[in-house]
């Protein structure tokens, strides 16, 4: 259950602005491979055919929310911001 500030977050808008922000500053990359070691030793490979944005490993948690932070101050735009640890949250359910 989440707290009463938490409830009151856009999290429609938080996911639109954050797939617009990785757009932008992130590289897409077409394949994810995934290697699993079995018992007897021998190494199979996932193939996953989606596309995933990557972003620069300078983009921690906290720098993310200071961008969205500072976009939502910038445009002056009317939207309860969730508090960095909410964020998180509602980001890895989406």
């Amino acid at each position: 259950m989440m707290n009463k500030h938490a409830a009151q977050v856009d999290v429609v808008w938080l996911v639109k602005w954050f797939l617009e922000f990785a757009g932008e500053a992130g590289e897409v990359v077409p394949v994810r491979v995934r290697q699993q070691k079995t018992k007897d030793v021998k190494v199979i490979k996932y193939y996953s055919r989606e596309n995933y944005t990557m972003l620069p490993a300078n983009f921690t948690r906290d720098v993310i929310y200071d961008e969205m932070h500072t976009y939502v101050d910038q445009i002056r735009l009317r939207v309860c911001e969730p508090a960095r640890s909410t964020m998180r949250k509602l980001l890895s359910l989406h």
